[in-house]
């Protein structure tokens, strides 16, 4: 359920924005004040949807903690997970919620006495505590303009409706009813496989804009919530189709919180990219037939006609490398949803 949270909740509050492909070195930090609850998952979330982005030789992300057990917490999550320092720099600012300090929004302030967060995220199981964590963190000035997520079971009781208020000092404080949103009908019902599709429009969604395509070019560049039902279905239609695609390479799903970025990725050969891809391509035309779409030699949207829907082997060179990077994205989008592939037989490497 944490996982599944953390998840959605990054969708909703993203911690950083995409980098621009020509810009400055980008340099996100991300504060988290609390590791209880779904606050461990965040932090492994955030650095998967760093490492997504590729970063670039000057590119750092920092991610520090806050709370009475910053420290702990820092040495317990190194801990379980190793390759973390590999990710991101992290840090800790020891402090208690009640403490003066804290309340003067020192948790927000870097060593040259200036805000140096970019978003916060308040992991605390008492949502009275969280409350007054998240108003400390806009105790000054220059962090009032800082978005901070409060992560709560319910977003529509208690606390969760007095941050609803938005407007004055909760304008930029955002509740988050994690129960609520991992044990969602939806979620309930489709399991993995929504998750998955989630992220494979992630995945799609990053590689777009850093290739600077905008919402005026392609309108499914935009977040999940508001694509529309049947983009959305489509996405779910390839994530329905994983588990096909893994029987037929004769590999597997293995729960990967994070890969250590000197083990190598795991790649599809060379055989089993041109038969996935044909398989994909395959199943993408079943699906827009059962749509009730139809070939024609020019694509007409407005009238359900695709000029694609055609055996393999009447596709040009360029459509057949469309299914071609579905399928080579394919260990990408599983990574960013804390899984990697294996072969089944294969010798086990130890995340």
């Amino acid at each position: 359920m944490f996982a599944t949270g953390a998840q959605l909740m990054l969708e909703r509050d993203p911690p950083f924005a995409p980098p621009a492909p020509d810009g400055p070195p980008h340099r996100p930090h991300v504060l988290i004040v609390g590791l209880q609850g779904v606050g461990e998952q965040i932090v492994l979330q955030t650095a998967r949807v760093w490492r997504s982005f590729r970063p670039r030789p000057g590119d750092e992300l920092r991610i520090t903690f806050s709370g009475p057990d910053a420290e702990a917490d820092l040495a317990r999550l190194r801990s379980r997970y190793p390759a973390i320092d590999h990710y991101c720099v992290l840090g800790a600012r020891p402090l208690k919620i009640e403490s003066a300090e804290f309340q003067s929004g020192a948790a927000m302030i870097g060593a040259d006495g200036a805000c140096d967060v970019t978003h916060a995220y308040v992991c605390v199981v008492d949502e009275g505590d969280a409350l007054v964590a998240a108003l400390a963190l806009h105790a000054r000035a220059d962090s009032a303009g800082v978005p901070v997520t409060v992560a709560l079971e319910e977003e529509g009781n208690g606390v969760g409706i007095v941050l609803a208020a938005d407007e004055g000092r909760f304008a930029e404080i955002m509740p988050f009813g994690v129960l609520t949103a991992a044990t969602s009908d939806e979620l309930l019902l489709r399991g993995t496989n929504e998750l998955l599709a989630r992220a494979q429009h992630a995945q799609w969604l990053r590689n777009e804009m850093a290739k600077g395509h905008t919402a005026e070019q392609n309108r499914n560049i935009r977040p999940w919530e508001e694509l529309e039902e049947a983009q959305r279905e489509e996405n779910r239609r390839f994530a329905d189709d994983v588990h096909a695609k893994l029987m037929l390479t004769r590999c597997m799903l293995v729960p990967m919180p994070l890969r250590d970025p000197e083990v190598a990725q795991f790649q599809f050969d060379d055989a089993d990219l041109e038969q996935l891809s044909q398989h994909e391509h395959i199943r993408w035309m079943n699906s827009k037939l059962a749509d009730g779409w139809h070939f024609g030699e020019q694509r007409d949207d407005a009238n359900m006609i695709h000029d694609q829907i055609k055996p393999w082997a009447e596709l040009d060179e360029g459509n057949r490398g469309k299914d071609r990077d579905a399928v080579r994205e394919l260990p990408d989008i599983l990574e960013l949803a804390g899984f990697r592939i294996q072969k089944v037989g294969a010798p086990v490497v130890e995340p």
